[in-house]
């Protein structure tokens, strides 16, 4: 189906327009098993070739939905190629500032709902056509700072010449009213999925993520209906059952199962550092002093 873009009509009508797409969600590679599914590689996409992080284990299930996902991710390219094409054809691409972004982590394990950079790390992509690129204040390419989804509506209103409302929480990183100042912390928090209740907090400076979970006693797995529909939780669910799960050559701290309360992740080389040895013996989760003690020394 082709998408069109109404400005009533009116030429050079100032417009904001927000377009979403479910074909990249997870519920595409809910089913349950992998049979009857697509041939990927008439899409250029084989399964075998693919590389997997390296949190995941080695699964013909696992390789399968990740190629279903990319398969989604390359009918999304699509889909906005409709949109661009549109504002070509009326005239509007060289006025039109665009934004495009996702809504969460992947659909694969330890993605949506975790709050590890797999499931809160998302792609944003904003153009500015060259005669708007006055607005944007810095060099085109990548950036790196803190930015979350509180900032869209500042930058959208900021773009506009209109001041943000002092209420908004986030923080205008483009237009007339940029924010100038750097965002130090960024935080984020999960507490469950359908039935699955697992309160966890994190906070990163860019460098380092501390995540803390409020039910250490409970597996870091969303185990709940939907997200089981998924071949890959199921079979991971199976190896770990049977008393596998460690890929060979892998880091063994990015598999090893621990009951801590708090981690320290570096997030540059993707290491994780569990602030509970495994060669402590606490008699007590009151502990506070021990931990924190460790969490100095790790930082130093």
């Amino acid at each position: 189906m082709r998408h069109t873009i109404v400005v009533d009509g009116k030429k050079h009508q100032p417009f904001f327009a927000v377009f979403n797409t479910v074909v990249s969600h997870m519920g595409r590679i809910r089913t349950f098993h992998t049979e009857g599914r697509r041939d990927y590689t008439r899409e250029g996409i084989y399964p075998s070739l693919l590389s997997l992080p390296s949190y995941l284990p080695d699964l013909p299930e696992i390789r399968s939905d990740y190629a279903a996902h990319l398969e989604s991710v390359q009918d999304v390219d699509t889909w906005l190629g409709f949109f661009l094409k549109d504002l070509k054809d009326r005239g509007l691409d060289k006025n039109t500032i665009i934004f495009f972004f996702s809504d969460h982590g992947g659909c694969l394990p330890r993605g949506k709902g975790y709050l590890y950079e797999s499931g809160l790390k998302v792609p944003l992509i904003i153009y500015f056509p060259p005669k708007w690129r006055h607005l944007a204040k810095v060099s085109l390419g990548k950036e790196y700072g803190l930015i979350n989804f509180t900032d869209l509506a500042p930058t959208v209103l900021s773009l506009a010449g209109v001041r943000p409302p002092r209420h908004m929480q986030g923080n205008a990183i483009y237009g007339k009213f940029v924010n100038k100042g750097k965002r130090e912390m960024q935080f984020a928090l999960a507490s469950n999925q359908l039935h699955h209740f697992m309160p966890v907090r994190a906070v990163t400076d860019g460098r380092f993520k501390y995540i803390r979970s409020y039910i250490p006693y409970r597996q870091f797995a969303l185990r709940n209906y939907y997200q089981w529909g998924m071949p890959s939780n199921q079979v991971w669910d199976e190896l770990i059952l049977k008393g596998g799960g460690i890929r060979s050559g892998a880091n063994l701290f990015k598999v090893i199962r621990l009951k801590c309360y708090l981690i320290l992740k570096k997030i540059q080389t993707n290491f994780m550092i569990f602030l509970v040895f495994l060669n402590m013996k606490v008699s007590s989760v009151k502990c506070g002093k021990h931990y924190l003690l460790i969490f100095v020394l790790l930082l130093i």
